[in-house]
C-alpha cells in the first residue's frame, strides 16, 4: 500500500506499507516503461531486537526521474504499525507510538506466577505451539493458546488459593507499573538518503506521543520532537498524572542530548511548526496557549515566550520571518468551540507573542480540511491569498442551513479579511468537506471537489468555468 512520497533533487522516494505474506504466493512487482518491463527488487528486511506485536514492512524505493530507465535502490525495515513519516534532506524518519499495556503486564505476572506448576507434558505442548510456523499460527495466536493453558490452572485452585494468587499477582503489578516513568513513547526509525543512495540509520524513542510530521524536525543533523505525554489514570494506583508536553533533541545516532519538560500541565499538543531555531506550538484544554520555543542550543532548550487566548489552531504556517498563520477553531473560556477561527500571530519579539488579527465564522460547528490535512490549505503572499476548504452545517426551524466549498481570503501580515466562498455544495459528502484541494495558475483559481472543478478569477472571484469530472458506467457514478 503507499504510504508517503518525497522528493528532493532528481529523486523521488517512494513508500509503501505491507504485512508479512507467511504464504508467498503474490508474483514480484514490476515497473513497466512502454515495452520494457524490469523486476522490482526484493531487498533485505532489516529488523529491530524488539518484540513484535503487529509487524508491518517499510520498503523506501529511491527512483531517478531523470534517469528513469536506471536501477531502484530499495531498503525494507520490520517496525510496528507505523504512524507518521517525516523527511529531511537527508534522512527519513518513521514513527509510531509504542505503549504499556497494564493487561499484558498483568498476564505476563500471572504466567510467571503459575510457571512453577505446569506439568511437563504441558510444556511439551507450549514448545509445540512455540514452533509452529507463522502461517500456521500467528504470534498473537500462539500466545493466546499459551495463556490458555496457562490460566487453566486456576481452574483448579480453591477460591482461597486462587484469591491469594489474584492479590499477589495485583502487589506485583503494582510495583511492576512503579517501574515506568512513563507509559507510552514514540519510537523513531531511521534510514538515510542521499543522490539515491538508502540506508538504514539508528532508532531511538522519546517518551509521549506526536499528532503529525510536523512535530518533527531536523535542523543541522540534530532531530527535535514535539510530544505529548498523556494524562495517566490506573486502578491500580491512587494517583492521577496530568497530561504534559515535552520538546526532545536527537543526535545524528538518535541519542536524547536535551528535553524541555514540564510544559503545559494538563493540555495536549494541538500544533506545532518548527522554523530554523524557534518552535511555534499550540496547546489546549481550555484556551490555547501559543508557545515560542527556542531551540538555538539543543542541549538547552527553553521557553521564550507564550501567549495565552481562547481557542487553539490546529494548523500554524509561516507568513514570513515574523508572523504565523493559525487555523483552528475559536473556542469559550469553557473550551466548547464557537466556530472556524484564523490567527495571524506576530512573533518577531519571541518573548510577547501577539495575536494581530484573526477571523472567526459565525456558524458554531463550522469546520476546515485545513485543520487535519496540510495540503487543502493554499497560500501565496506575493497575491494576498489564502484558500482553505470550509463547509458548516446548523438547523434553524427545523431546516437545515449551511455552505460547502472553499473560502477565499485576502492576507496580509495585519489583516485576514473573507473575500468570498467558492460553492461546491452539490458536491458535498453529507456531513464532509466537498473541497479537496485549490491551486492556482496565472490570475485564475482552481478548486476541486470529488466530481467538479471550479476556475474562478482571482481578482473579482468571478466564475471562469466549471469542469464535470463524473462520468457514468453501468449506472453508477464513477470518479
Amino acid at each position: 500500500n503507499y504510504f508517503n512520497a518525497r522528493m528532493t533533487g532528481d529523486f523521488v522516494y517512494f513508500v509503501v506499507s505491507s504485512q508479512p505474506e507467511y504464504r508467498p504466493v503474490l508474483p514480484t512487482p514490476i515497473i513497466v516503461e512502454g515495452a520494457a518491463k524490469r523486476a522490482v527488487p526484493l531487498p533485505d528486511v532489516y529488523y529491530y531486537n524488539i518484540p513484535y506485536r503487529n509487524m508491518q514492512f517499510i520498503t523506501v524505493h529511491a527512483l531517478n526521474i531523470a534517469q528513469p530507465s536506471g536501477d531502484v535502490n530499495s531498503k525494507t525495515i520490520a517496525v510496528e504499525a507505523s504512524q507518521n513519516l517525516y523527511m529531511s534532506e537527508k534522512n527519513i524518519y518513521v514513527t509510531y507510538t509504542e505503549s504499556v499495556n497494564e493487561y499484558d503486564l498483568q498476564r505476563e505476572i500471572m504466567k510467571e506466577l503459575l510457571d512453577s506448576q505446569i506439568i511437563d507434558s504441558d510444556r511439551a505442548v507450549i514448545e509445540k505451539i512455540k514452533a509452529a510456523d507463522n502461517d500456521i499460527l500467528s504470534q498473537y495466536e500462539k500466545e493466546e493458546k499459551i495463556m490458555q493453558i496457562y490460566f487453566s490452572y486456576l481452574n483448579y485452585m480453591d477460591s482461597e488459593e486462587r484469591g491469594g494468587l489474584e492479590d499477589k499477582a495485583e502487589e506485583l503489578l503494582k510495583k511492576r507499573l512503579e517501574e515506568y516513568e512513563h507509559l507510552e513513547f514514540t519510537v523513531i526509525n531511521k534510514l538515510s538518503v542521499e543522490d539515491g543512495s538508502v540506508e538504514v540509520g539508528g532508532n531511538g524513542k522519546v517518551p509521549g506521543q506526536i499528532i503529525n510530521q510536523f512535530s518533527l524536525d531536523e535542523n543541522d543533523d540534530v532531530l527535535r520532537i514535539a510530544t505529548t505525554i498523556s494524562a495517566r489514570w490506573s486502578r491500580f494506583s491512587k494517583e492521577r498524572t496530568e497530561s504534559v508536553n515535552s520538546i526532545y533533541a536527537l543526535d545524528s545516532s538518535m541519542k536524547v542530548i536535551g528535553e524541555l519538560s514540564g510544559l503545559a500541565e494538563g493540555e495536549s499538543i494541538y500544533s506545532t511548526r518548527f522554523i530554523g531555531d524557534k518552535l511555534y506550538m499550540v496547546t489546549f484544554r481550555q484556551v490555547d496557549p501559543f508557545f515560542v520555543i527556542d531551540l538555538s542550543d539543543p542541549r538547552a532548550i527553553k521557553e521564550l515566550g507564550q501567549l495565552k487566548i481562547p481557542g487553539f489552531s490546529r494548523y500554524l504556517h509561516p507568513y514570513d520571518d515574523h508572523t504565523i498563520i493559525g487555523i483552528g477553531q475559536d473556542a469559550a473560556e469553557t473550551g466548547r468551540t464557537k466556530g472556524l477561527k484564523i490567527s495571524l500571530f506576530d512573533v518577531s519579539d519571541f518573548e510577547n507573542p501577539r495575536e494581530i488579527a484573526k477571523f472567526v465564522t459565525g456558524e458554531r460547528y463550522a469546520q476546515s480540511t485545513a485543520l487535519y490535512e496540510h495540503k487543502a490549505f493554499l497560500f501565496s503572499r506575493e497575491k494576498d491569498l489564502m484558500v482553505i476548504p470550509a463547509y458548516s452545517y446548523e438547523y434553524r426551524d427545523g431546516s437545515r442551513e449551511g455552505y460547502n466549498g472553499a473560502f477565499v481570503f485576502k492576507i496580509t501580515r495585519d489583516e485576514i479579511r473573507l473575500r468570498g466562498l467558492i460553492d461546491h455544495s452539490k458536491d458535498e459528502v453529507r456531513y464532509g468537506p466537498a473541497v479537496e484541494r485549490s491551486l492556482y495558475i496565472e490570475e485564475l483559481l482552481y478548486t476541486k471537489s470529488m466530481s467538479l472543478v471550479r476556475i474562478n478569477r482571482i481578482s473579482d472571484l468571478g466564475s471562469v468555468k466549471n469542469i464535470s469530472l463524473e462520468s457514468k458506467g453501468i449506472g453508477i457514478p464513477v470518479y
